[in-house]
């Protein structure tokens, strides 16, 4: 029991880094009068809220209470259901509730990664900044996406913790607790098992292989493998029972595996990863006292693995899906630097360059969290206090008000306005939704599921505000196309938002009125 408080408990570090981030969310919010500000959830963040809202009302595991889905991570799923629960009717104090747990656990994974720095023998300064590390910008905005990033990011950095309590006793109990949290970081994160998979295995063909032939070894390796193998597998056949795929929805759809899918572009935008890695593999060259340096080697590899993986079969693919990467650079960092201070042999040097580290470090933190909230766009909004999802929560406010309290609403990207509308909402997204509407948006008959479903109206966040026609594009997935495509006239608004500043102009959140009859005429007359 002392073992597994030790290992569960935060510590002062991430108590204090979890203080400080609370803290600085408050302020944002006492400034700017919305619960959205400074780390604003992303819109996928909402589709965890709209599934609680529909698991508590009775309509199933669902997005828009219409289609069924499993594209939901299942840990984050059922931390929320709760609150959902005891707040009776999901609303934005659950977007605020995900928000501040988000923080918390990103103490929890910095307090991990300190305590793991500690056990290979680093010294204090190297352990504090490389757990730090974790709250650089952009890699805090993890915590506070409102996705499940956050907490597979905690349960990985306990897993590091784990497996070096695991290999210089390999007690049982110390193999039981590092297999559970193995299961749980892949249950948390299907494709943290790049990661956590390459980490099992640089342990076991490392220290413990000398001993695999005795038979106590055999039953320590069972309780080790035991609930990765039992809980995932686990998992997979229940997909696989009531969808007819193992893999959620999100994890087949968005990968081209094995067809490779590269994009120079999306390489370049999340550079940082990449460095992350390449630091990380640094450090594992430079480390070498004991055991321990297969499991730092293991986990370089596995983020290196799932790296070129999202690279090479990655298709939309977002930023926070790189979450299991960053414990490999923080690590590194760590190391790195504590090689470094091994390198000085002046003691006024050392106690120099420790005091410009925290200085530097203090000053990466402050300086972006700072600028985020005073920051401002081209046409003078501030960016804290501006942007689409601020203006979806707005137009479903006005939804709620002022449409047909009946009326069946459609919308792709329909998260944050989903889940601030009264009305039913169709989500347009095969990703999120379930393989039957995958299916018809795949072979060109989604419009007719609109039409049959009775789609009254459809919205769009990004519409060029100066725009005469409009068209969206809901595209398959599977097959990279758009068969299906939406046009709307000036004269089909019933709503228009503010103006914000949107990808180097200003756009607005639109409502348009469905009238399947006069689009199609329309495509008659074009000869479309």
């Amino acid at each position: 029991m002392r073992y597994a408080r030790r290992l569960c408990r935060p510590g002062p570090l991430g108590a204090l880094v979890t203080s400080a981030m609370v803290t600085a969310w408050l302020i944002s919010w006492l400034a700017f009068r919305t619960i959205l500000a400074f780390w604003r959830p992303a819109d996928d963040g909402y589709y965890y809220y709209d599934i609680v809202r529909s698991t508590w009302s009775g309509l199933g595991v669902s997005t828009d209470g219409i289609h069924a889905t499993n594209g939901f991570h299942p840990l984050w799923y059922l931390v929320l259901l709760p609150f959902g629960t005891v707040l009776h009717m999901p609303n934005a104090a659950l977007v605020g509730v995900a928000q501040v747990l988000g923080m918390l656990l990103l103490g929890v994974a910095v307090a991990g990664i300190a305590m793991a720095l500690r056990l290979l023998g680093l010294r204090t300064l190297p352990c504090v900044l490389g757990a730090l590390a974790l709250t650089f910008a952009p890699w805090r905005g993890i915590a506070s996406a409102g996705v499940e990033g956050a907490l597979a990011l905690a349960l990985l950095c306990w897993f590091f913790v784990a497996l070096l309590k695991v290999l210089p006793g390999q007690t049982r109990r110390s193999m039981v607790i590092a297999g559970l949290l193995a299961a749980l970081t892949i249950l948390a994160r299907l494709d943290t098992i790049m990661v956590v998979g390459s980490m099992l295995l640089f342990a076991l063909l490392g220290p413990l292989k000398p001993v695999l032939g005795r038979r106590g070894s055999r039953r320590d390796l069972v309780l080790l493998l035991g609930p990765p193998v039992v809980l995932v597998g686990c998992y997979l056949l229940v997909n696989l029972a009531l969808t007819g795929n193992p893999m959620p929805i999100t994890a087949s759809l968005k990968s081209s595996f094995p067809k490779p899918h590269f994009s120079f572009g999306f390489l370049f935008s999340n550079v940082q990863y990449y460095i992350a890695i390449a630091v990380a593999w640094a450090a594992t060259l430079l480390y070498r006292r004991g055991p321990e340096r297969a499991l730092l080697a293991g986990l370089t590899v596995g983020a290196t693995v799932f790296g070129g993986y999202v690279a090479l079969f990655g298709r939309g693919v977002f930023w926070w899906y790189f979450v299991s990467l960053v414990p490999a650079g923080a690590v590194g960092a760590g190391i790195t630097l504590d090689w470094l201070l091994d390198r000085l042999k002046s003691r006024v040097l050392l106690r120099r360059v420790e005091i410009v580290s925290v200085v530097l470090a203090a000053g990466i933190l402050l300086i972006p969290l700072v600028w985020s909230i005073i920051e401002k766009y081209p046409n003078g909004d501030y960016v804290a206090n501006t942007g689409w999802r601020i203006e979806a929560e707005r137009a479903g406010h006005w939804a709620s008000k002022r449409l047909p309290p009946h009326a069946l609403l459609a919308m792709k990207d329909s998260g944050a306005f989903g889940f601030y509308t009264k009305q039913p909402l169709m989500n347009l997204d095969g990703v999120i939704s379930n393989r039957s509407f995958n299916d018809a948006l795949c072979n060109g008959t989604a419009f007719d599921e609109m039409i049959n479903s009775g789609v009254s109206y459809v919205a769009y966040q990004a519409v060029r505000s100066d725009y005469t026609t409009f068209t969206i594009g809901l595209p398959c997935w599977e097959h990279g196309t758009t068969p299906t495509r939406l046009t709307f006239l000036r004269r089909d608004e019933v709503y228009r938002g503010s103006p914000y500043w949107h990808g180097g102009r200003n756009e607005v959140f639109v409502i348009w009125r469905f009238d399947p009859i006069a689009m199609n005429e329309r495509e008659a007359a074009s000869g479309n």
